[in-house]
């Protein structure tokens, strides 16, 4: 797992020096535990695991900074749902499991907003509502249909007709959309500072820029970070995105890079003029959607744009998505077109192709288990798996509360592209997949001019 590579410092990192630095492995060791990636999932396995593991022997490694991957350059919206429409959760998994599926990524909001009401940093954590919101036409009779599903399986949900959208955020740029009712925005990059804090404070040993570059299965497991060995009854890797490189789920998992903008502090009455009061997470219903919240500081991240595959980011492609994510920020809100553009970086994560996490013990390794492949919901994902795979680790036989028929406690996903010519097909899936959300944009405005 190599250190992150340069993806430019996200706004978070920039408000907020890294606490405390930790010095990396300087020699072999042992540990009971190992959490191998401190980003959000590792360091709040690691919290968790202190309820039940002596601090000092729990070792937790980062190739970088803890939190510096994608934890700390997410937008830091936290709400419900996984595995896409719930429509198709249902029609695969019948009902039964479709709600507790369902139900498990609500109860993650509950676990987000419990993990950082317990640090002495609540990490700027809001409570807000998420709005799926429809940016083509066609896809409101899809959401509609959403909405009433989920209301079936009894949870919150309520559709908002065009005009009643426009109320909330003050544009008509959309043409409806779910509103969640349960949902909460945080400072991910803060959340992890805290979580390293208190980590220290309780006697859990950190190393930092000492990357993993091998695992071995076994009693004990073996971990190779920074050129030397540590021994451990237990590994949870918990690298996401990374993960390939250390040769763990090359056929499972595909490492994107997604991006985001974050724009100068907005004046109050430029705010006004948009007619949003700066409330509400939003996420748009596109393959590759458009995502955007306000921080307390008036400052508004607006993320998205065409996702790419790791292997084939470079400059030209990186500066063609923040020029389409200032383009599509000034289309929804036409008043701050032209704001100014504070920071713009990208982050490195971890996809599946049924767009579920992977949380199991990691074949032909035995003692060493993977926690990540969060495929967009990485806050509420990581927060509830830490409380559920914390007693797992600790010693404990049972899922707690019924929970093991789960279908992302698994030991592999379908596949993913583990070669040139697969890396080569998926790009191409994710360019038609693009184009397509291009063209229903392009028909709907030329639908509107001929009216």
């Amino acid at each position: 797992m190599s250190s992150t590579p340069p993806h430019g410092v996200s706004g978070w990192q920039r408000d907020l020096a890294p606490v405390a630095p930790q010095p990396a492995l300087s020699g072999d060791t042992e540990a009971r535990v190992v959490v191998a990636g401190a980003g959000l999932a590792g360091l709040a396995l690691a919290y968790s695991l202190v309820q039940s593991v002596p601090a000092d022997e729990i070792l937790v490694i980062e190739a970088d900074r803890a939190g510096s991957g994608a934890s700390g350059r997410s937008t830091g919206i936290v709400g419900p749902g996984v595995g896409g429409p719930i429509q198709g959760l249902v029609k695969k998994y019948g009902p039964e499991l479709a709600t507790k599926m369902f139900g498990a990524s609500v109860e993650g909001v509950a676990a987000m907003r419990r993990l950082a009401k317990n640090l002495p940093d609540d990490s700027e954590l809001t409570d807000t509502q998420q709005l799926m919101v429809a940016k083509v036409e066609a896809h409101v009779t899809r959401l509609r249909e959403s909405a009433q599903a989920v209301r079936e399986l009894g949870f919150d949900a309520r559709f908002l007709d065009r005009a009643q959208l426009a109320e909330q955020l003050g544009t008509d740029h959309y043409h409806g959309a779910i509103c969640y009712p349960d949902a909460a925005t945080i400072n991910p990059w803060r959340l992890c500072q805290a979580l390293k804090s208190a980590l220290l404070a309780a006697g859990v040993r950190i190393a930092e820029q000492t990357p993993v570059t091998g695992i071995e299965g076994g009693d004990p497991a073996v971990v190779t970070a920074g050129g030397y060995r540590v021994h451990a009854k237990t590994v949870a890797l918990t690298t996401d995105g990374f993960s390939r490189e250390i040769g763990v789920h090359r056929s499972s998992i595909a490492a994107i890079r997604t991006h985001v903008l974050r724009t100068e502090v907005l004046p109050a009455e430029l705010l006004a003029s948009t007619g949003w009061n700066g409330e509400s997470a939003v996420i748009d219903s596109r393959s590759f959607f458009n995502y955007f919240r306000m921080t307390p500081q008036r400052r508004l991240l607006f993320g998205g744009g065409p996702v790419m595959l790791e292997q084939h980011a470079n400059p030209v492609k990186i500066q063609a998505v923040r020029d389409r994510l200032v383009r599509e920020l000034g289309e929804v809100f036409p008043a701050l077109a032209g704001v100014g553009i504070a920071d713009f970086w990208s982050g490195v994560t971890a996809s599946t192709s049924d767009r579920l996490p992977i949380v199991g013990p990691l074949p032909g390794k035995p003692g060493v288990w993977f926690a990540g492949a969060w495929s967009g919901h990485g806050l509420s994902m990581s927060a509830l798996t830490a409380e559920m795979l914390a007693p797992r680790l600790a010693g404990s036989g049972e899922w707690p509360d019924g929970l093991g028929t789960l279908p992302w406690l698994r030991v592999k996903a379908g596949w993913a592209p583990d070669s040139r010519m697969g890396a080569a097909v998926l790009a191409g899936y994710l360019s038609t997949l693009d184009s397509a959300d291009r063209r229903a944009l392009r028909k709907q405005a030329q639908a509107q001019a001929a009216n």
